[in-house]
């Protein structure tokens, strides 16, 4: 019996890159797709077909001789307009299930999200019958797709997988961005204050959200079923803010340490002071994420958008900042090592 083909669209971003490796482990011949081959980790069988989903040729086309599809891409951007979030996010899920229909793909299953459940999204007590009550345009467009594929009782057999906020590799939006705020604020204190309280929520990494897609469509008791995944424990996000650091902070330390000591004594001053100014840029880029993550996911209108852009401001400002920092201490380390090669 030969392998069966299977359609993995997103196959760069977070969850997508862990499919693609999952499933050639699991034996499936895979096609990884996304809007472009950059960046996409090339099958050992099968191979890579990059597609714009919003276009209807190009999805045609890419489900050609596929016998399911496990669908991840999605636009996660934050700057992204609510007409450009509902036609990646709703408009293509619905162009490719009915392509996936015409090429007679049997199984369909669909990467969603669990902050679409309410008032406490993401909490140990959720269960896929909560509530539903999505905030915001990006979650009006995942909630679009489950809509359009809960109507549907035809081939192919959809399963919808609803995720917690990720982290993990690759990670960039919603969990990712509020996780780097911890790390980034070690990097100019070894001291922390500790964290306790605020919202309690679960997350899940990537690889699990990826093991769990493959799982679903191993079995045919999860046709036309929706399921939650997420990890075990609901913390809340003073706690998340406080254990994340820990040990990656450790190691930024000590490579710090161990740089300084690489130059003299004025020159390593002027690389603390830079890793410290480097540290504050990161902090407020961080910091710029999480604000956009935290009005997308919880506000459903734009009222801290003018917060969201000083800062910005600001990051831009530092930026500067640390490129003519950058350039001083180049020249400054340059000139050490000429005057002691003479």
């Amino acid at each position: 019996m030969s392998a069966q083909t299977l359609l993995i669209t997103g196959a760069k971003g977070t969850v997508g890159n862990y499919v693609v490796t999952l499933a050639e482990m699991a034996g499936y011949r895979v096609i990884a797709s996304d809007l472009t081959a950059s960046g996409i980790s090339v099958p050992v069988r099968g191979d890579v077909r990059p597609a714009d989903l919003r276009d209807r040729d190009a999805v045609r086309r890419v489900v050609q001789g596929c016998d399911a599809v496990i669908h991840t891409a999605a636009q996660l951007s934050t700057s992204a307009s609510p007409a450009e979030l509902a036609q990646v996010n709703t408009d293509a899920t619905a162009q490719l299930y009915e392509a996936a229909r015409q090429a007679g793909v049997k199984r369909f299953v669909h990467m969603s999200t669990a902050t679409l459940y309410a008032p406490d999204p993401f909490s140990s007590g959720t269960e896929e019958a909560s509530v539903i009550a999505p905030r915001g345009a990006y979650g009006m467009s995942k909630h679009g797709a489950e809509i359009f594929l809960l109507g549907q009782r035809r081939s192919p057999a959809w399963t919808i997988l609803r995720a917690a906020p990720l982290y993990g590799r690759r990670g960039r939006h919603l969990a990712a961005s509020l996780l780097v705020i911890g790390p980034m604020m070690r990097l100019g204190s070894p001291l922390l204050p500790y964290f306790r309280g605020g919202p309690r929520g679960a997350m899940v990494h990537a690889e699990d959200v990826a093991r769990a897609l493959l799982f679903v469509l191993s079995r045919d008791d999860t046709a036309y079923q929706v399921y939650n995944v997420a990890d075990g424990d609901a913390l809340s996000l003073g706690l998340l803010f406080t254990f994340v650091p820990g040990g990656l902070a450790r190691f930024l330390l000590s490579n710090q340490s161990s740089g300084a000591r690489a130059v003299n004594a004025d020159s390593g001053d002027i690389l603390k002071v830079g890793l410290i100014l480097l540290g504050v840029f990161f902090f407020v880029s961080g910091a710029v994420n999480a604000l956009r993550e935290v009005q997308w996911l919880f506000m459903s209108d734009s009222t801290s958008s003018l917060v969201s852009t000083g800062v910005e401001l600001v990051q831009f400002a530092l930026g500067c900042c640390l490129v003519a920092f950058a350039g001083k201490l180049v020249k400054r380390l340059l000139d050490h090592n000429a005057s002691e090669n003479q």
